[in-house]
């Protein structure tokens, strides 16, 4: 073989071994990115059906990836890539976060991938109707065609002793209304006994308790009490007679709720405790006089000191509010 040929036969060489080296694993990139392009659409138009609002069709594709995808890696690096439960149906916490994004954003809904780096785990962080939620797909994917919801749309308090989960927020999210167990009924019963072991302790006077509280099997980590916990903060409990929103935790740790109730300040014929002294407030005492089934802060408006709410009350309250000159004490 000449020079020449030999030149030439080294120089074909090299641009093969470049094509292989580079412009193949280009192009299969390219195949892939398509792949799995058109992956992503097909799931959206298996899973998610016309009329459907943003938390739904987040349960739609929370439901289809864990049902079509299996935890698990052969040692390929799509294993940690959207491709690997997308286009393979398997894959571990990373390609199930990553594909969920992607599922996501193809419906115009916007999440981000949180990290627990200490346990090498990631899940989604998703934004619906304005408020942020955590959603583990990978820990929601159980054998068979079980799936679970304990991990869709939970607060961080409510993940906050979760293992693989805990993160160090200084204002951890509370956000609770869109929470599967809340918002398809659940917590129900739970929500049900809870508030009447609270009622039971403020009837007996008290302002500071705890207790033990059980809920179901598999909430281990109390991510049910501790959202259940998140809702009786938003209600409203009598407390010598008048609203009041009280203080409620849950630990996790000791399977524990504690309730205290806030120091509260009197405000003369504020009846409704809505913070301002009106008309309404006489009405609110006028029905609670002839029996109606009127909540109110006799407290408040017992206006004449006298010990007791009653007409004589909503007559100074109604002349009050009409500009007389009269005391509310």
């Amino acid at each position: 073989m000449t020079n020449r040929r030999r030149g030439r036969f080294f120089l074909l060489f090299r641009i093969l071994f470049l094509a292989l080296v580079f412009v193949m694993p280009f192009c299969a990139a390219a195949e892939d990115e398509a792949a799995l392009e058109e992956r992503v659409k097909q799931a959206v138009s298996e899973a998610v059906r016309p009329g459907m609002g943003d938390w739904e069709k987040a349960l739609a594709l929370h439901d289809w990836l864990a049902l079509s995808a299996e935890y698990g890696s052969v040692g390929d690096h799509s294993c940690y890539e959207a491709s690997g439960v997308l286009l393979y149906g398997l894959g571990v916490c990373e390609s199930y976060s990553e594909a969920y994004k992607l599922l996501l954003k193809e419906v115009g809904i916007v999440s981000y991938i949180r990290t627990d780096n200490y346990m090498q785990h990631g899940w989604n962080w998703v934004c619906l109707d304005g408020d942020w939620y955590n959603i583990d797909v990978t820990w929601d994917d159980m054998t068979g065609s079980n799936v679970s919801h304990m991990y869709f749309c939970v607060s961080d308090y409510a993940l906050r002793d979760v293992p693989s989960h805990g993160m160090m927020l200084k204002d951890p999210g509370t956000a609770y209304r869109l929470n599967y167990a809340y918002r398809t009924g659940e917590l129900d019963s739970f929500l049900e006994n809870a508030r009447e072991w609270i009622r039971e302790e403020l009837d007996a006077g008290s302002t500071d308790f705890s207790g033990a509280v059980w809920m179901r099997s598999g909430d281990q980590y109390g991510i049910y009490r501790s959202t259940a916990a998140l809702v009786l903060r938003d209600e409203l409990f009598p407390v010598n007679g008048k609203p009041v929103r009280l203080s409620i935790d849950f630990s996790p740790e000791n399977s524990m709720m504690t309730v205290s109730v806030p120091p509260q300040e009197r405000l003369p014929g504020d009846a409704d405790g809505n913070g301002t002294v009106g008309m309404r407030d006489a009405l609110s005492v006028l029905r609670y006089v002839r029996g109606e089934e009127e909540e109110i802060n006799t407290e408040n408006a017992d206006v004449n000191r006298d010990g007791r709410a009653d007409m004589k009350d909503a007559l100074l309250i109604l002349q009050a509010d009409c500009g007389w000159n009269v005391s509310l004490q």
